[in-house]
């Protein structure tokens, strides 16, 4: 099984002081050059550059046209915090095809708070605007779902509708290879449920078909909520992987162990000695349903979140009727 997706940490850099993640207090000093990332393995089709900021890499630009050399058809979203909106626009104007997630947790004060920045909404808010004034058409706002911004849900959804743009959310996770350790920001299972419910049913009858497998997510942190088995099978390490800016290989971004370093061996030649890290992968107890796992799943196995979409959208015309 060759890995389609992966999710790229270009850097551990960051200029966000987020409360729901403690990337910024990482050790940043060690990134591969851009080059490097020709070291992949072939065959990506889904790829996530992330960080850390990714734009506060000097060479960012570099890093995606290797990555473009590379696979050439492959699907590109850069994750931003947005909060250098003119350098974020000179960058994207010189790379071409790519997408990008502007991440905005909260509306106004409260997203400066989490993020612990100063204007931090008004800044992602303007980098919106200006990719939006780019025809960027690949383009969309990116929300952690915490404790304390579970209320703006409904504001930050109708924000990226206003304008036309793609809307992802994930409930906080934590991970000691990733994000730390954040379960106390979990929010209460009622107002969580009952704003994802809310959420569900505003994708569901959207024009767009890629909002009808969001609503197939959000229904799967419903079900998360409730204790329930993740539906799909997870291929951590074989479908997608995770890499952090130094060059290490994860099976994805919440499990601990490493698989090895691109600089040092191949990805192939790290998956024929990793089968007990598979092993342990299926054995999970995480559960985790982020979009940066799941996706992949969905697009390796798409029988099952397709039926339920039909199933889904076939009863709510039949309530309609």
């Amino acid at each position: 099984m060759k890995p389609t997706s992966a999710v790229l940490a270009v850097t551990y850099r960051c200029n966000s002081r987020c409360e729901t993640c403690d990337i910024w207090k990482k050790d940043a000093s060690s990134e591969i050059r851009a080059d490097d990332f020709r070291r992949l393995p072939d065959g990506l089709r889904n790829i996530n550059i992330s960080g850390g900021e990714p734009f506060l890499r000097d060479d960012l630009v570099e890093v995606v046209q290797v990555l473009r050399e590379k696979y050439p058809k492959a699907c590109l979203v850069i994750s931003t915090n947005g909060l250098t909106p003119e350098r974020i626009e000179r960058e994207v104007r010189k790379m071409g095809r790519v997408g990008v997630r502007v991440s905005i947790d909260a509306v106004g004060a409260l997203n400066e708070e989490v993020r612990g920045v100063r204007g931090a909404f008004e800044l992602a808010v303007e980098t919106v605007d200006r990719l939006l004034a780019l025809g960027l058409p690949d383009l969309g706002i990116s929300s952690t779902i915490s404790h304390r911004t579970v209320g703006d849900l409904r504001k930050l959804k109708e924000m990226a509708e206003s304008r036309g743009i793609q809307f992802v959310t994930n409930l906080v996770h934590s991970s000691p290879t990733y994000f730390g350790e954040h379960d106390d920001k979990i929010p209460t299972k009622d107002e969580l449920e009952r704003e994802l419910i809310w959420l569900r049913e505003r994708e569901l009858p959207s024009r767009r078909p890629k909002d009808w497998f969001r609503a197939y997510l959000t229904d799967g942190m419903i079900d998360q909520l409730a204790g329930k088995k993740r539906r799909i099978r997870c291929h951590a390490g074989r479908c997608l992987f995770f890499m952090s800016p130094d060059g290490d290989i994860y099976p994805c971004n919440i499990w601990p162990e490493k698989m090895g370093n691109i600089l040092v061996e191949s990805y192939e030649e790290m998956v024929a000695r990793s089968e007990r890290i598979f092993e342990e992968v299926d054995r999970c107890g995480v559960q985790c349903w982020m979009s940066c796992t799941v996706a992949p799943a969905m697009r390796r196995r798409p029988l099952g979140p397709a039926l339920w979409v039909a199933k889904h959208k076939l009863s709510r015309r039949r309530s309609a009727a």
